[in-house]
């Protein structure tokens, strides 16, 4: 998985496996319509985890938690960050998440954060993390930049 050199600002991969790259000097990426998946770096033994999104104003979409328990190589095939087949990553929803958010544009329920545009950003902290992968599924529907960052603790 590729991030920034001694950074958490993640890449975001389309369901191609095209990666858009942060840039180096804001951790911004560029997206277009698309679904885009930013894979978290996981502590060993789960723990806490949290991820903060930062959008630029013109950027919309929907942003979910998804998590599996496939490793990324096995003996039954690949299941990449960008995998789209139904069942191999799950969306998390669950209904005592807390999302804290700040700026305009957003509307959150459960761990479904839903954005217009408007400047801001939201913070999602992840607790008891049992699963062996997680990720970030942006659901893109008007583009513009996006920064996603993440840090665990056991």
């Amino acid at each position: 998985m590729s991030s920034l050199e001694n950074s958490k600002n993640l890449s975001a991969f389309d369901g191609a496996g095209v990666e858009s790259v942060p840039a180096p000097t804001t951790g911004l990426v560029t997206l277009g319509v698309d679904d885009y998946y930013f894979e978290l770096p996981l502590t060993e033994d789960g723990g806490l985890q949290s991820v903060q999104i930062l959008t630029g104003a013109l950027i919309a979409g929907v942003f979910t938690v998804e998590t599996t328990n496939f490793p990324q190589q096995g003996p039954a095939g690949s299941v990449t960050s960008w995998n789209e087949t139904s069942g191999n990553w799950i969306k998390e929803d669950p209904s005592t998440a807390y999302v804290a958010s700040v700026g305009t544009g957003w509307s959150i329920a459960n761990l479904t954060l839903t954005k217009t545009a408007g400047v801001g950003g939201a913070m999602i902290h992840l607790g008891n993390l049992g699963s062996r992968r997680c990720r970030i599924k942006a659901a893109i529907t008007t583009g513009g930049t996006v920064r996603v960052a993440s840090h665990g603790k056991e």
